[in-house]
């Protein structure tokens, strides 16, 4: 088994995703030819191949590490803990899109430590580790300072979850408020953050490797993750994330509303 540094995982993470994306794109052609899963989510060849190249990768350099894939389910170990999610997006997958890619992350003791993701077609990579910074390709991110919430612009995911009660009301508010509302969806509302097209990004309804690496990546870019509850628990399964001041104002209406 290859020695543990914080530079070896983040090799190792790179690597998982360039071979989850090659492994969605090679399969690209047959996109519409999807099934149903028991929760109604479409799921293809495209996903179990992507989550079989990415934990032939992570399993071949860490074979001891545990791995909570969404095709595959839970591969017990020890140590340090990883999340799959082999196509974010599938559904913009089969239609033909392009804001679908893998999401992989890497904890120790239950924190993030890296984690990455990639718009596949787009052949852009963005990945972070702790300590080493978050990075687009080899361009190192390096996010702006936000602007009060009523010149903001926010960046949005699912809109059904974040809209709905108890919470939603807030999340509506904010919407109100802020300059400016986008959604690109899946994966690359996150990419639109990172970008510096965004100065939050909200998100609601979803599982914890739709998630896995967005608190190692916002940290490392100069922001903050939190869910909607202030918590770093991604099992709640909403997520949080700008630079201060505009996180805590944001933070504060909607954990009010949900705790309401």
């Amino acid at each position: 088994m290859s020695e543990r540094t914080i530079e070896k995982v983040a090799e190792v993470l790179r690597a998982a995703l360039e071979a989850a994306a090659g492994a969605a794109l090679e399969r690209l052609a047959a996109a519409r030819e999807a099934e149903t899963k028991s929760d109604g989510s479409p799921v293809t060849a495209a996903d179990r191949a992507a989550e079989a190249a990415a934990l032939e990768v992570i399993q071949g350099a860490f074979p001891g590490d545990a791995i909570l894939g969404e095709e595959t389910g839970e591969h017990a170990g020890g140590g340090w803990a990883w999340t799959i999610d082999p196509i974010d997006g599938t559904r913009g997958f089969v239609r033909g899109g392009e804001s679908w890619g893998p999401l992989i992350a890497a904890a120790e003791a239950g924190v993030v430590r890296a984690g990455g993701m990639a718009l596949a077609v787009r052949g852009r990579h963005y990945w972070a580790a702790e300590g080493m910074g978050a990075w687009r390709g080899d361009e190192r991110i390096a996010l702006a300072a936000p602007p009060p919430l009523e010149r903001a612009t926010l960046v949005v995911g699912e809109l059904r979850p974040l809209l709905a009660d108890p919470g939603g009301a807030a999340v509506r508010e904010l919407i109100a408020e802020a300059a400016c509302v986008r959604c690109p969806g899946d994966l690359a509302s996150f990419a639109f953050f990172l970008d510096g097209h965004a100065d939050a990004w909200l998100e609601a309804g979803v599982q914890p490797w739709d998630l896995g690496p967005f608190p190692i990546l916002a940290r490392e870019a100069g922001a903050v993750f939190t869910t909607a509850r202030g918590t770093q628990d991604l099992g709640e399964g909403t997520g949080l994330v700008a630079r201060e001041p505009l996180h805590g104002t944001l933070l504060a209406r909607w954990k009010v509303a949900l705790e309401g």
